[in-house]
């Protein structure tokens, strides 16, 4: 019996995994007998290709995880660095005489350390070494704003970006050990 050629090809990777029946395996042989385009087809199917292991498996999924935590960790800090551009956009080309108070209260004294206060306590969850860092960031970024803004340096501005983000550290790094120890 004559078989076609793409009937013999699809069982080709079946034949050579082993995997197709008996009745298949001596079809596809009768047919390689008298058939040289299959017997090359079978050639290339059989070469030696990419293999992958699990040990590449896991090594890629280690990466990915690794890769993942990373980013996260940078967009957390991008999101307090944003907010801080924010502010200061704000506060040099939208504030008007007599709004200052208003400006204070909102960027500088709700805002900011608000946003130190999360970032600094998503950042205290992770096992990141970056998280010692933050409080430093988010303190010098929180004295920059009104310094740049009202052209005065404030310790007290100073302290309103590192308190929340130092107590947010703190508070993150209590709940990653906790969830350490489970």
């Amino acid at each position: 019996m004559k078989i076609n050629c793409d009937v013999i090809q699809d069982l080709l990777p079946l034949y050579a995994e082993n995997m197709a029946s008996q009745g298949s395996r001596d079809l596809v042989e009768e047919h390689l007998e008298e058939c040289e385009t299959c017997k090359q087809e079978l050639g290339q199917i059989m070469k030696p290709g990419i293999k992958i292991s699990m040990k590449d498996v896991d090594q890629v999924k280690g990466f990915a995880r690794k890769f993942r935590k990373h980013t996260i960790n940078i967009a957390v800090m991008s999101v307090f660095i944003t907010v801080s551009i924010i502010s200061l956009i704000s506060g040099l080309f939208f504030l008007k005489p007599g709004d200052e108070i208003g400006y204070v209260i909102l960027y500088l004294y709700l805002l900011l350390p608000f946003t130190s206060l999360v970032c600094s306590l998503f950042l205290g969850t992770r096992a990141t070494v970056l998280k010692y860092l933050a409080p430093i960031i988010f303190g010098i970024f929180g004295s920059l704003v009104p310094t740049i803004v009202f052209h005065y340096f404030s310790w007290f501005a100073l302290s309103f970006g590192f308190i929340p983000s130092l107590f947010g550290l703190t508070i993150g790094h209590i709940i990653y050990l906790c969830k350490k120890k489970r």
